[in-house]
């Protein structure tokens, strides 16, 4: 029965509709784990949003007023509160904080208010050193509570385990990348599918398929992307799956650059969908100024895509120079279209890194195998 199952607390910056690499990972968690039953508190952001409801494994408690930067805050203030009256009656075995934010600072608060509760912290932020210091100026000495309180840490990348070393934590920290649904990604396309999806957006039998599909925003550096293509030659087409506050501004970039007939945005996608705009193209690039690990150069990996990346952030923990993929370099659109350029006239080593990326995936990074370690870690600290 359900009411036997121990009861784990999350607290989330945001979940379901509002979703990034993170909010993806716990669901796909949470969904494999059935012997542990999950309540999530995470701000309400829209008043259009039940403020309770069940998504997958997870009871979401969404709180706030529907105002997105208030709602952040009031997550700090009354998130602690909230999982004190949730706790009276549901029994929590632990807390997970999800990310150094509000929600890693309140389940931190949580922490000293339930201090018998163990307290894991996940830290997926693929921020720099230095975006971090900005926004945490003048408050630094509270948010070090963040690294100070759990009881353990699982983290997506080694940078991220050798921030949480520097900033003073003395707990067992384990690295759990994020992962991919390979079944889904792997799986064949019809092909009649894809011929008329390649006659839909006018494809020529000569044309090279750039994709990405990434949030449009500064630090995915697709503004470098659209530019690299000046260094290509005109048979060389991008197709940027995603939506983003720079939308206007790449859109604005590609009639500066003469390039419309040769980007096309085709905005946000299902994975479902997805898939079959991975299975037409060539090489996947993304050149992030930042990144935590970045689920999407896992899933076009899976897809059987050659990556072009960047060697910032987790990225070298599965991307290694000429096996699984090549880096270019940040901000330097020239040596992005190099290395796009590389992969589509040297077929073998194109196909080696398509091999040895799809071996990596599957040994490291299926949900499956992430789940297992999650589910283990929550019965190891349990029995402590």
């Amino acid at each position: 029965m359900t009411d036997n199952k121990s009861k784990i607390l999350l607290y989330s910056i945001a979940y379901y509709p509002f979703v990034g690499g993170a909010e993806v990972a716990w669901r796909e968690i949470t969904d494999r784990i059935e012997e542990f039953e999950f309540d999530m508190i995470t701000p309400l952001f829209d008043k259009k949003l039940p403020e309770v409801e069940k998504i997958g494994n997870i009871n979401i408690h969404r709180i706030g007023f529907g105002l997105k930067s208030f709602d952040k805050i009031w997550l700090i203030f009354y998130g602690p509160i909230k999982g004190l009256l949730l706790h009276s009656n549901r029994k929590y075995s632990a807390t997970i904080g999800i990310m150094y934010n509000q929600a890693g600072l309140a389940a931190s608060l949580f922490k000293l208010l339930s201090p018998k509760i163990p307290f894991i912290l996940n830290l997926q932020d693929g921020d720099t050193d230095e975006v971090i210091d900005k926004k945490t100026r003048g408050i630094k000495f509270i948010t070090k509570i963040i690294y100070k309180k759990p009881n353990h840490i699982t983290v997506i990348a080694n940078f991220l385990k050798n921030r949480a070393l520097e900033n003073g934590s003395t707990k067992d920290i384990t690295i759990i990348p994020n992962g991919v649904n390979t079944i889904l990604f792997e799986k064949e396309v019809d092909q009649k599918e894809l011929l008329e999806l390649k006659k839909e957006l006018q494809i020529n039998e000569d044309d090279f398929l750039i994709i990405t599909t990434s949030r449009l925003n500064y630090k995915n550096a697709i503004d470098d992307l659209i530019q690299s293509l000046s260094f290509l030659p005109k048979n060389y087409k991008l197709f940027i799956l995603g939506v983003g506050e720079e939308e206007n501004k790449l859109k604005q970039l590609v009639q500066e650059k003469n390039l419309s007939s040769r980007v096309h945005f085709l905005g946000y996608k299902q994975h479902t969908e997805m898939i079959r705009y991975l299975k037409i193209s060539h090489v996947f690039c993304r050149p992030s100024l930042q990144e935590g690990l970045g689920n999407s150069f896992l899933e076009a990996m899976m897809a059987g895509l050659p990556v072009v990346a960047t060697p910032v952030g987790g990225i070298p923990d599965f991307l290694e120079d000429g096996k699984t993929g090549l880096f270019c370099e940040v901000k330097n659109p020239k040596s992005i279209a190099e290395k796009i350029q590389f992969l589509s006239t040297h077929d073998e080593i194109r196909t080696n890194i398509i091999k040895n990326a799809i071996i990596i995936i599957k040994e490291r990074f299926d949900w499956d195998l992430i789940a297992k370690k999650y589910n283990y870690i929550l019965k190891n600290i349990l029995q402590q």
